[in-house]
């Protein structure tokens, strides 16, 4: 619900047959369910957790497998996730397929290829590390290859010796066809596309399309992230929420007197998809001609104003620091 177009995503979920939501909170997809089912919080619940020890995720892929032990037993009707799926199965008439009893149990049997168990974790509270060879990973590269990277990370690593070295030699160069850094991209080249970096302006900008900017004349940037959040969770904790309980936008003092708007008033900000409002921030580190907001909130959604379908045409991304809009006082 915090992606581009939210309203779309709102719309086509109202149009699904039965929807079930599973969550600790009643947040907004949950509000839109035809059943909810409450979950347990991780203090409810025993599972476990892996952690990178390194900050490259390719080549050197330890990880360490720790176990995070349930403290207090589930509040009230929730369940956790584990409880829920297995019991599902069993009414669909899938239990031989899930055998466990306990989440140990269950752990235990996702765990058994690398040597690892519950009680192995329980006798290392600082976790157990594992590294997985990098023979494995030369063989998947890109976003998917990331995912299957990860997938390996999971199913197939064992005790292997640390391989971190200099770049001499190793693996026998990086994943281009020179195996060298390529600043021209032959591989680019042969898609059809520039092999080199080049500036191309926004789809939707006041140099692309000054028809739009005549009305929406403020160019938006949007998916600034605060400290206290990760993207729309962890505002059901009423600390965290009275440090920042709203969107802001942040306004040039320029612009905002231009259009009459003093530091802490409603303002609307609309774009060609959609309006939502939220209260301005007047500050000097913004150029005149851009206004900036942060995402994860709900009731002020910027997603509803920036476009899904203008995307990068190498990468797929969206214009999330491009859009066009039009901002007044309330």
């Amino acid at each position: 619900m915090i992606r581009n177009l939210s309203r779309n995503g709102a719309l086509n979920l109202k149009k699904l047959e039965f929807l079930v939501v599973t969550d600790i909170f009643m947040t907004p997809t949950a509000e839109l369910a035809d059943i909810v089912l409450p979950a347990c919080t991780f203090l409810e619940k025993t599972r476990y957790a892996t952690y990178s020890t390194h900050a490259d995720h390719s080549w050197n892929a330890r990880s360490r497998i720790v176990l995070s032990p349930k403290v207090v037993e589930p509040l009230y009707e929730s369940w956790s996730d584990w409880q829920i799926i297995c019991e599902l199965a069993k009414k669909l008439g899938y239990a031989e397929y899930f055998p466990w009893k306990t989440k140990e149990e269950a752990i235990d049997y996702e765990l058994e290829p690398f040597g690892v168990t519950c009680e192995k974790l329980r006798a290392h509270p600082e976790g157990i590390t594992i590294t997985l060879p990098p023979l494995m990973y030369k063989k998947f590269s890109g976003f998917f290859g990331g995912i299957l990277r990860s997938i390996l990370k999971m199913t197939k690593f064992k005790a292997y010796p640390e391989m971190y070295r200099k770049y001499e030699g190793f693996m026998g160069g990086f994943f281009t066809p020179s195996k060298k850094v390529e600043l021209y991209s032959e591989r680019l080249e042969e898609l059809g596309y520039d092999p080199l970096p080049v500036y191309k302006e926004p789809a939707e900008s006041p140099v692309s399309r000054p028809d739009i900017a005549k009305e929406y004349p403020l160019i938006l940037m949007t998916g600034s992230k605060l400290e206290m959040y990760t993207h729309s969770m962890m505002r059901n904790i009423p600390e965290l929420y009275e440090q920042f309980p709203e969107n802001l936008l942040e306004i040039n003092p320029e612009t905002a007197a231009k259009l009459s708007i003093e530091d802490g008033n409603v303002v609307g900000v609309e774009s060609p998809r959609g309006r939502i409002e939220c209260s301005a921030y007047i500050t000097d580190r913004i150029d005149p001609r851009v206004v900036s907001m942060y995402h994860g909130f709900a009731a002020s959604n910027c997603n509803v104003l920036t476009d899904n379908k203008a995307c990068d045409p190498i990468t797929g991304s969206t214009g999330l620091k491009s859009s066009l809009c039009k901002v007044e006082k309330v």
